[in-house]
């Protein structure tokens, strides 16, 4: 009996370790497994997380950026291209002004200074080509000096026909446009060879016809001319 109840004990003893072992074994696998799971899911939810808030964040800081570069982009280059488009509209609308308005300028104040310009005398006359060669050598008023401002064609022209009527000699101011401004000269109707043109600045004879260049290429063609007595 006490040899049988030995052999109970004992196998009593080995099952509980072995429950123990079993039990033991169990929670460490579990823990393990546990331990794992969470490794695991911590990376795929930091991964799946991360990849979703890059791009939440990238599409309202896309829209937010696109939005503000935008505007300042729409300001700066509305200020350069105002910038550049005034500067460009001002030189030109200046040269063409400028070109407009010297010729209705002229014209405007030469109707209204033409009695003090040319006068009223009643005894000039058509003079032969030499008396105008003659007048024209003697006259000095191809020796002033240019002024922009002060003294230009306008004021050459006017002074040799002024000088003419006093030695009696008819002489016509001649009005000539170009395509991008406007010129004055003088004219004789010499008896004995028609219409000559003189270019008062330098005594040289011209050559005048509509569709023609004037005088060295800088001019340009005379678009037009008006004679007038």
């Amino acid at each position: 009996m006490r040899k049988e109840r030995s052999v109970r004990k004992k196998r009593s003893v080995r099952k509980k370790r072995l429950v123990r072992k079993i039990v033991t074994e169990s929670v460490i696998i579990c823990f393990a497994v546990f331990a794992l799971s969470l490794v695991i899911g911590n990376h795929i939810g930091f991964s799946n997380g991360n990849t979703a808030g890059y791009n939440a964040g990238y599409l309202e800081g896309h829209e937010n950026g696109y939005s503000l570069g935008y505007s300042d982009g729409n300001v700066v280059g509305y200020e350069n291209g105002y910038e550049k488009g005034y500067d460009n509209g001002y030189d030109k609308g200046y040269d063409n002004g400028y070109s407009a308005g010297h010729s209705e300028g002229y014209l405007a104040g030469y109707e209204n200074g033409l009695d003090s310009i040319l006068g009223h005398g009643y005894n000039i006359r058509d003079p032969t080509y030499t008396e105008m060669k003659n007048f024209i050598t003697r006259d000095k008023t191809n020796e002033n000096t240019y002024n922009e401002n002060t003294y230009t064609c306008v004021n050459f022209a006017a002074d040799v026909c002024n000088n003419a009527e006093r030695e009696n000699i008819r002489c016509a101011f001649v009005y000539v446009l170009f395509p991008n401004t406007a010129h004055a000269i003088v004219a004789f109707n010499t008896i004995d060879r028609g219409l000559v043109y003189i270019e008062p600045q330098s005594d040289d004879e011209m050559s005048v016809v509509v569709g023609s260049p004037y005088g060295d290429q800088s001019w340009g063609t005379v678009v037009k001319m008006d004679i007038i007595w």
